[in-house]
């Protein structure tokens, strides 16, 4: 199986730690947590700016 999660910029890390925790608070949800609904409904978000972000890039 290949690995689909690979992050292809270097250093995004940092990046990407801190926007979880911006929607995490616009959703009022704690990133920390184990609630899956919160997970899915910040992941669907992180896809869609990224998206954006991409569509920008163009």
């Amino acid at each position: 199986m290949v690995e689909s999660n690979k992050l292809l910029v270097p250093g995004i890390e940092k990046a990407l730690d801190k926007m979880k925790y911006e929607i995490a608070e616009e959703l009022g949800v704690d990133p920390s947590g184990d609630s899956s609904q919160a997970t899915e409904d910040m992941t669907k978000r992180l896809v869609s700016e990224s998206q954006q972000a991409t569509k920008n890039d163009q």
